[in-house]
């Protein structure tokens, strides 16, 4: 899964360069949102989730729900019943909207 490619995001501070690979999910925070990365580490970006899905459209990212875009390689359970999924090294569940549920399912099976 892309393993050597990049993006680029702002902090606000200074452009961070991310392997895509690195990257579990972004989660929108009003106008900004922030990274969630498989080290454990997070951090808030000066982007919004619209432009960033924008940047990662050729990955294996999917908007799940208005707050939230995951990287599918990373997904370790689904619960279509109760709208919920777990990402892996994350123990966090992530809503999946019910109007994204269907196109999940199809990604994913």
């Amino acid at each position: 899964m892309n393993n050597g490619v990049k993006i680029a995001v702002n902090n606000g501070k200074e452009i961070i360069m991310l392997l895509i690979s690195d990257v579990l999910f972004f989660k929108a925070d009003n106008i900004y949102a922030h990274v969630f990365l498989k080290d454990q580490k997070s951090f808030l970006i000066t982007e919004s989730l619209v432009n960033i899905e924008t940047k990662v459209s050729d990955a294996a990212f999917f908007r799940v729900h208005r707050s939230y875009l995951i990287n599918t390689q990373e997904i370790d359970k689904v619960w279509l019943h109760e709208n919920k999924l777990l990402l892996k090294n994350h123990g966090q569940q992530i809503p999946i909207s019910r109007y994204r549920k269907q196109d999940l399912k199809k990604l994913i099976l």
